[in-house]
C-alpha cells in the first residue's frame, strides 16, 4: 500500500511540473535577421507565457525593426545578437550613434554592459581646423557637422598630443568600447541569464516549469516540437509510466527484483546514448580540413556585407584567420568556430548537421 501510495504522488508530481511550453506561443520578433528569442520576448506575448526574462523586452517599429528601450537613453534598434557569446549590437534609428553619445547613453537600471569602456572627448573645430590636417587624420562625424562647424571626438588621452587650435571642447563622456574612434553601433553583453553554453551546445533556454522562476536548458529535441505532438507525447509516456509503476508493484510482491533491475539499466543505457549522439562535436582533424582564408590589407571578403563573426560579433579585419565551413559557405574567426566544432557538429547559423 505504501509503493502505491509513493507511487500515486510522483505520477501527480509529474502532471505537476511539466515542462514550460511558453516557447511555443511566442513572438519571433519584426525583423527576420535577428531572430528573438529567450531571454529576450517581445512586448506584445502576454505575461502568461512568460517568453524573457525581466529587462530584456523588445517593441517593434514599422513592423521591420526590432527595438530595445534603455529607461535614461531611449529607443535603439537591435542590429544583432549573439546568444552563445551573450552579445548584442544596438544602432541609432536616426543613424547618429555619436549623437546619442553626446547626449548621454546611461545604460542603469538595465541587464546590459560594455565589454570595455574608454574615455572620449567631444570637440566643436571649424571646418579648416589643423587637427583635420594632422598625420593620422581626424574625420568629422557627419551627423553632428555642418558648413560652418565640425564635430570631432577623440580618445582623451590623444587631446593633449593632438593640434586641437580652432576646437572647442563640448564634453568627456564613457566610450562603451577600446576603438580608437566612435563605430556606427554599440557592443553590449549580459551576465544573467547565463546561456551561453546552453546555446553552444545546441541547446536553448527557458523557464524550467510554467509555474517557476528557474532557467533551465533544454536538449535540441525538445526544440521545436509541434504544441499537440508534446501533449501526445506526454500523455503516452505518462501512461507507460502508470503502467510499469503497477508492474513494479506486482514484481515486488512476488520479490522478482532481477528482471527490473534490467529494465532499468537498459533504458539507462539507451538515454545515454541519446544523450551522447546529441552532443558530439567534431574531431580536430575533422575541423582542420575545413578552408581557412586570411583577411589582407583590402579586408576583401568572400561575402563583402558579411563582415562580422556571428560569434564573437567583432569585425574582421587584416591579417585574421577565417575558417569556412564548406556545405553551407557560411564563414567566422578561425579561434571561434573551432571552439565550437569542437562541441557541435552544426553550423552556428543554420545548424545543418555535418
Amino acid at each position: 500500500m505504501a509503493d502505491f501510495r509513493l507511487f500515486l504522488f510522483f505520477f501527480f508530481l509529474l502532471f505537476y511540473l511539466q515542462p514550460s511550453r511558453s516557447h511555443e506561443s511566442c513572438h519571433p520578433g519584426c525583423d527576420l535577421m535577428v531572430p528573438i528569442h529567450f531571454p529576450f520576448q517581445m512586448m506584445s506575448n502576454p505575461p502568461e507565457n512568460r517568453c524573457g526574462y525581466d529587462g530584456f523586452t523588445v517593441t517593434c517599429k514599422n513592423e521591420t525593426r526590432n527595438i530595445l528601450t534603455f529607461p535614461f537613453s531611449g529607443d535603439f534598434v537591435i542590429d544583432s545578437i549573439s546568444y552563445f557569446s551573450q552579445r548584442i549590437s544596438i544602432t541609432d534609428p536616426c543613424n547618429c550613434i555619436a549623437r546619442r553619445l553626446l547626449q548621454g547613453f546611461n545604460y542603469s537600471d538595465t541587464p546590459f554592459r560594455p565589454l570595455d569602456t574608454r574615455n572620449f572627448t567631444f570637440l566643436n573645430c571649424t571646418s579648416d581646423a589643423p587637427v583635420f590636417q594632422s598625420p593620422g587624420g581626424v574625420s568629422p562625424i557627419p551627423c553632428l557637422s555642418s558648413e560652418s562647424h565640425s564635430f570631432v571626438a577623440l580618445p582623451t588621452e590623444r587631446v593633449g598630443a593632438s593640434n586641437t587650435s580652432s576646437c572647442t571642447e563640448v564634453v568627456t563622456f564613457m566610450h562603451p568600447s577600446l576603438d580608437d574612434s566612435i563605430k556606427d553601433s554599440i557592443l553590449l553583453t549580459w551576465k544573467e541569464p547565463d546561456c551561453g553554453r546552453c546555446e553552444s551546445d545546441g541547446g536553448f533556454c527557458q523557464y524550467k516549469y510554467d509555474t517557476s522562476s528557474e532557467v533551465s536548458c533544454f536538449t535540441p529535441f525538445d526544440h521545436g516540437l509541434p504544441k499537440y505532438e508534446r501533449y501526445t507525447v506526454f500523455v503516452i509516456v505518462s501512461t507507460g509510466l502508470c503502467i510499469v509503476g503497477f508492474i513494479i508493484i506486482i514484481r515486488r510482491k512476488i520479490r522478482s527484483q532481477g528482471e527490473e533491475s534490467d529494465t532499468e539499466i537498459s533504458r539507462s543505457t539507451n538515454t545515454s546514448q541519446l544523450e551522447n549522439v546529441a552532443g558530439k562535436g567534431l574531431d580536430s582533424p575533422t575541423i582542420k580540413m575545413y578552408p581557412t582564408t586570411v583577411v589582407d590589407e583590402s579586408l576583401q571578403l568572400p561575402k563583402p556585407t558579411d563582415n562580422i563573426c556571428p560569434i564573437c560579433l567583432l569585425e574582421y579585419k587584416a591579417n585574421d584567420i577565417l575558417r569556412t565551413i564548406p556545405s553551407c559557405a557560411h564563414y567566422f574567426h578561425v579561434h571561434c568556430i573551432d571552439e565550437w566544432l569542437k562541441r557541435n557538429a552544426t553550423c552556428p547559423l543554420c545548424r545543418n548537421y555535418y
